[in-house]
């Protein structure tokens, strides 16, 4: 996509991270800058 993750798509992510509903999610990386920052890892 090319394109820094503003903050309220940021923002819906971790509320999706702290409901009930994200329970099998588990050891996940997520790319928020969408490698725009060269991978600066």
């Amino acid at each position: 996509m090319g394109k820094l993750g503003q903050p309220d798509e940021i923002a819906d992510f971790v509320v999706f991270l702290l409901s009930d509903r994200s329970g099998v999610v588990t050891g996940s990386v997520v790319d928020w800058d969408q490698n725009v920052l060269g991978g600066l890892d």
